[in-house]
């Protein structure tokens, strides 16, 4: 499995706009992308403006699929503004498969 770290940080006081946005799109990804297995948000406890996700897509073709998506098209294009720092990470999902 494909595993996709990332870390979102919103611009200071935006992030009452962002959230629903980043939540539809997780949403998209679980109900309408079979190769999504998991989306996972995280707002940082010690850190306002951070937003984390852990995403496990069935292969690199699958997450390459997501980023087609009009859902996900549709994120981007709304919350780009939002983001001031964008940090991604992959992996190979190790256990439980």
């Amino acid at each position: 499995m494909f595993v996709v770290y990332v870390e979102l940080r919103v611009i200071p006081d935006r992030m009452d706009e962002f959230l629903p946005m980043m939540l539809a799109n997780a949403r998209g990804s679980l109900e309408t992308e079979s190769g999504c297995l998991q989306f996972d948000v995280v707002r940082a406890q010690d850190d306002d403006d951070l937003v984390q996700l852990v995403e496990v897509y069935t292969d690199e073709a699958a997450f390459k699929a997501h980023q087609t998506a009009a859902h996900y098209k549709t994120f981007s294009a709304e919350a780009d503004d939002l983001i001031r720092a964008k940090r991604l990470r992959y992996g190979t999902k190790i256990f439980p498969t």
